[in-house]
């Protein structure tokens, strides 16, 4: 017996050695490519490749594939052409299984299984190697089976990336924009000359852009930085120009979205092409996209209410009949920022406002919620309303001379509470951002309803509270019907820049609308549960706000919170490993909504939901917020480049004031004084 166990451990070694089993192959996978993947595509933003499979035994008989086989990309070798790539050019971003960008053919680990698939690439101009492994039923159902691998390699066609001669760039300024397109000399190819270089067209930009009518994505897929990360705001100047020259136009290739900025803003990226490259048409909206985003245009865009009235200035009409008190009047160097509200800006003044009356309900309920003042939203170069972590002094002063509002707080916290240069530093950061901005800020005991008139959207949605939930859920016979108000007023906050009055109302679109009450639970508008999944949908795709979660603002009538469950971390988890890199995948957005959006789907036969049309819709509202966000910020940088020269005039006279008269404490913050242009944060 020991001998047989000897024969057969020595069997098993020489089994393991290299050139046993040779000739004995289980089969043969064979893979075919076909399509018009080869094709120049840079006019439709995508193309595909047909893979098929088939596979024959050791007997040459046909093997069944469907369900047996796992198709992976294996390399994605960009052309070394292609100088508009930016990030790793061998990761298959930008490479979809599908038929187009937005279809997916695949199993629960992230890779196809069936006998033909589709590749999509988005940015184009590479080879592509693609794997596949098939395994082969064994006839023992205990034994695993044996596998049978095989790969292609093809080509994918140029694609709009091609088009462009130059990498992205930060810029100060349109100027310099156009001064590094007209200097970028890049090596010409063989063959070719080198040629001069300029801003390209808008509607190249779109082309490479997500807009998801003729450009899907291939700028984000190939890692072009954006002004503010967190935002997904990727905003780059065109070639096209007013007539004056002094504005030009941006284009934001998360979207495609076309603005007209000053010329001297610092937020937009410089891209570049050769000036012999024509200009592609301007994208057309597909009827059924135009439907949709019409759709979503209807439900989130903010409309004049009936038998509303403007709301007044609430900051100027709260400090206008005060007057400031002997020697107390406010601090300003020449003709200040904001005239108009001098005595609004003296300590006195400041105080007093804290006691004046409150609207009553009746007149908070009488006022349009789109007249609120400008919405203040965070900037690309700087947070807004956060305190200044900087080290040194003269770093909030360059800060404050770049429009920093945050920097301009945090300089008056370390001035006396009541002194006159105290309220000199909020005028100017209310100058950058808008009237009575740095007093809510900065008074954590104002009324919500008082701040909320002021225009902050968080404290918008507590205006709601309790006058209008309790005129929705107790109506009175003969009062006017609250709803309407509801809504506008929840548009308002949701297009104010505020990720967490999105979500907030998000929420309430998934509750019962539609009666006279809003219960817990969730239940959507009766009228058309898919507009609420879908509402759902893409409040989801916004990151949290934090400090919005700290004063529970947003989950009013949202579920109760929660930690996440185990399912809802495995999807999220999954969500992120199937998502090429370079598409943001709202992996930050609220758990509360998530879980929201999974109990909907459960439930979508029941609540009589068309997740597909409901997804579909989702995608355009999130392109309308997007594009009103990009025209509230665009407001903003104008308003701040105005008051900018001003503010920086008042700022240089105030720091001579202090130079004569506190000299002591100015060289104590600020040891190198006046050499601050030398100093490094």
């Amino acid at each position: 017996m020991k001998q047989l166990w000897t024969m057969a451990l020595c069997l098993a070694l020489t089994c393991g050695l290299p050139g046993c089993g040779e000739g004995k192959s289980p089969g043969t996978l064979t893979l075919t490519v076909s399509g018009n993947y080869a094709e120049d595509f840079t006019d439709r933003g995508w193309t595909t490749a047909r893979l098929s499979a088939t596979a024959v035994d050791a007997e040459g008989r046909s093997l069944p594939i469907d369900g047996n086989i796992v198709w992976w990309i294996q390399t994605a070798d960009l052309h070394d052409n292609i100088v508009a790539w930016n990030g790793d050019r061998h990761d298959g971003s930008g490479l979809l299984w599908g038929e187009t960008p937005f279809s997916l053919q695949t199993g629960s680990d992230g890779f196809p299984r069936d006998t033909t698939v589709f590749l999509t690439d988005t940015v184009g101009s590479r080879t592509v190697t693609v794997m596949a492994r098939l395994r082969i039923a064994s006839e023992d159902r205990d034994e695993e089976g044996q596998t049978i691998t095989a790969r292609t390699t093809f080509t994918f066609g140029d694609g709009p990336l091609s088009l462009f001669s130059a990498p992205p760039r930060q810029v100060a300024s349109r100027e310099e924009a156009e001064r590094y397109c007209a200097t970028f000399r890049p090596a010409a190819q063989q063959g070719e000359g080198t040629t001069e270089n300029a801003l390209p067209p808008a509607t190249l930009l779109q082309l490479v852009s997500n807009n998801r009518i003729n450009g899907y994505g291939a700028a984000l897929f190939a890692g072009w930085p954006g002004d503010f990360e967190q935002r997904h705001i990727y905003s780059y100047w065109a070639r096209e120009t007013n007539k004056d020259g002094d504005e030009g136009r941006v284009v934001n290739v998360k979207d495609g979205f076309t603005l007209w900025y000053d010329a001297d803003a610092r937020g937009p990226l410089a891209v570049c092409v050769p000036k012999n490259i024509p200009a592609p048409p301007a994208p057309v909206m597909p009827p059924g996209k135009a439907a949709l985003h019409a759709e979503a245009e209807e439900m989130l865009l903010p409309r004049h209410p009936a038998g509303l009235s403007p709301l007044p200035d609430i900051w100027k009409l709260r400090c206008k009949s005060l007057v400031p008190a002997a020697g107390d009047a406010p601090l300003f160097y020449g003709t200040p920022p904001l005239a108009e509200y001098n005595n609004c800006y003296a300590a006195s003044v400041a105080t007093a406002a804290l006691e004046q009356p409150q609207f009553s309900k009746d007149e908070i309920l009488s006022f349009d919620p789109s007249t609120f003042p400008q919405p203040v939203i965070a900037e690309p170069l700087f947070s807004l309303g956060k305190r200044g972590s900087y080290s040194t002094f003269s770093a909030l002063i360059r800060r404050a001379r770049e429009g920093n509002p945050a920097a301009m707080l945090t300089i008056s916290r370390r001035l006396p509470e009541n002194s006159p240069s105290r309220f000199f530093w909020w005028r100017l950061a209310d100058a950058l951002t808008r009237p009575g901005w740095a007093y809510g800020e900065e008074n954590r005991r104002i009324p919500p309803s008082i701040k909320g008139l002021l225009g902050e959207p968080r404290d918008m949605f507590v205006l709601a509270v309790p006058f209008l939930d309790a005129g929705i859920r107790e109506p009175v016979a003969g009062a006017p019907d609250r709803r309407t108000l509801y809504r506008e007023l929840m548009r308002e906050c949701a297009l104010r820049g505020r990720a967490f009055a999105w979500v907030t109302w998000a929420h309430i679109y998934a509750y019962n609308m539609a009666g006279s009450a809003i219960p817990k639970g969730i239940m959507l508008d009766r009228l058309n549960p898919t507009r609420g999944y879908a509402m759902a949908l893409a409040g989801n795709r916004l990151p949290i706000e934090r400090d919005a979660l700290q004063e529970n603002a947003s989950s009013y009538y949202a579920p109760e919170p929660r930690t996440p469950s185990i399912e809802t971390l495995r999807a999220l988890g999954k969500l992120s490993r199937r998502l090429p890199r370079g598409v943001p995948t709202g992996l930050r957005a609220d758990p509360a909504l998530l879980w929201t959006v999974q109990r909907l789907e459960k439930k979508a036969a029941l609540l009589g939901i068309d997740e597909t049309r409901g997804k579909a819709l989702a995608e355009e509202l999130f392109a309308v917020y997007q594009e009103n966000y990009q025209r509230v910020l665009e407001q903003q940088r104008r308003r701040r480049a105005k008051m900018l020269p001003e503010v920086n005039r008042q700022i240089d006279g105030w720091l001579k004031d202090v130079e004569a008269g506190d000299p002591e404490w100015l060289k104590k913050e600020w040891p190198t004084w006046p050499a601050y242009e030398d100093e490094k944060d």
